[in-house]
């Protein structure tokens, strides 16, 4: 997976690409707080789009995401909600 600049995400948070592509993180403020976690200022200039943030971030915040204990459990908390929905698990 190459979220930018050359640089593969750590097997660990892999799945920041799938959360990025799917639009369900507009409505859910766990999966928003996410990229929000990864780099706040570079959130706000790239207008909250995720896919454009992945593609800018330096790549060694990826690896201080992948080591940081706090930022792991929001993202197992939105991937897994992620997962729910797709299942049919808390839908209309």
């Amino acid at each position: 997976m190459n979220p930018g600049r050359g640089t593969l995400l750590p097997k660990r948070i892999s799945g920041l690409q799938d959360l990025a592509s799917n639009l369900w993180w507009s409505w859910n403020p766990t999966a928003r707080e996410v990229f929000r976690w990864l780099d706040y200022p570079l959130w706000q200039s790239t207008d909250h789009n995720p896919l454009k943030l992945l593609g800018e971030i330096a790549p060694e915040r990826f690896e201080e995401a992948a080591a940081n204990p706090l930022f792991l459990q929001l993202y197992d908390k939105a991937l897994e909600k992620l997962s729910r929905t797709r299942n049919g698990h808390g839908t209309w």
